[in-house]
């Protein structure tokens, strides 16, 4: 995509905004006009994956940002809470 990031640098530098927020967040890297916001599933043993929305960066806004990471970051933990090991 277009804000594909291209650098060891601001690959760390966006490392280290998620880890701020504690959420990741794309705004068209991967594709051109689409945007997602990902949030870890965490087990007590540790990182089983990620739970993510994805939709049109037009429909991502900041607003609506801010309504989704939280009913993500519920979903993610209830995900963790009842993830069975294989």
């Amino acid at each position: 995509g277009p804000n594909a990031i291209t650098t060891i640098d601001a690959l760390n530098a966006a490392l280290d905004e998620t880890a701020a927020r504690g959420y990741g967040l794309a705004r068209g890297e991967a594709e051109d006009g689409v945007g997602a916001v990902a949030l870890p599933v965490m087990t007590p043993q540790g990182l089983v994956g990620t739970m993510s929305v994805a939709a049109p960066l037009a429909r991502l806004e900041d607003e609506r940002i801010e309504t989704l990471v939280p009913l993500l970051r519920r979903a993610a933990r209830n995900l963790g809470l009842a993830w069975k090991p294989a």
